[in-house]
């Protein structure tokens, strides 16, 4: 990821500033992403595959540690069965069939300015919209917990992730206030026939990291103003 030339930002992104959505991967083109309500714990983990190798020198044994083993990607979330039941439903059929399902974080307090932001063509990623992060993975265990005590009856869903999170920017979600209300996005409904997907726009990438220009990033400069 390339390390950008932007004004030191040290504006705090709470966990309860974000939004949580899920699709069943092979219905991706028949249905739109389930949002899911009450979160909690929500987290991932990515670990280098390494093997220990025991050898002999001419000073005597050593061991060898290599990064040729399995690397591990898995993301884990819990989440309150009685909140988003149908997509407690959706999950749980996924866990049975082994099937692949696609994830999102959205940071909706979090928008671009419609100038700074380039997407992966070199244009600016429109003003309002969201960034996110976007899994794909199964669900190896569905971990339930309905005991003494507990003020909710909780799901700790596991995901085996196929790679590392993809990072992209989202058109603006309505948040839903009232049963009478929606939520429509456009890069969470079903894809169409020449999406692959396009509806989400990509930050720019380069070949090799570089150091930022901005003057704020560097050790001893004074902090930026929050943006």
């Amino acid at each position: 990821m390339v390390i950008k030339s932007t004004k030191l930002d040290i504006t705090t992104v709470l966990p309860n500033d974000t939004a949580f959505f899920f699709r069943i991967y092979s219905m991706r083109k028949d249905m739109a992403a389930y949002r899911l309500e009450q979160v909690t714990d929500f987290s991932y983990s990515y670990e280098r595959g390494t093997d220990s190798t025991t050898t002999r020198t001419t000073r005597g044994v050593r061991n060898v540690t290599t990064r040729n083993g399995d690397d591990s990607k898995q993301l884990t979330f819990t989440t309150v069965e009685s909140i988003s039941v149908e997509a407690h439903e959706l999950l749980r059929w996924a866990y049975q069939n082994g099937e692949l399902i696609e994830i999102w974080e959205v940071t909706p307090t979090i928008t671009a300015d419609g100038a700074t932001v380039l997407d992966n063509t070199g244009k600016a990623v429109p003003k309002g919209w969201m960034p996110d992060r976007y899994w794909v993975g199964t669900v190896n265990a569905d971990d339930y917990s309905n005991n003494a005590g507990d003020a909710t009856r909780t799901h700790e869903w596991t995901i085996d992730l196929e790679n590392e999170h993809d990072q992209s920017w989202i058109q603006p979600i309505e948040w839903i206030f009232g049963d009478d209300q929606t939520y429509p996005n456009a890069s969470l409904k079903k894809y169409t026939a020449t999406d692959n997907p396009t509806s989400t726009v990509r930050d720019t990438q380069v070949d090799e990291p570089q150091p930022s220009s901005e003057a704020s990033q560097k050790v001893g400069a004074q902090p930026a103003t929050p943006s």
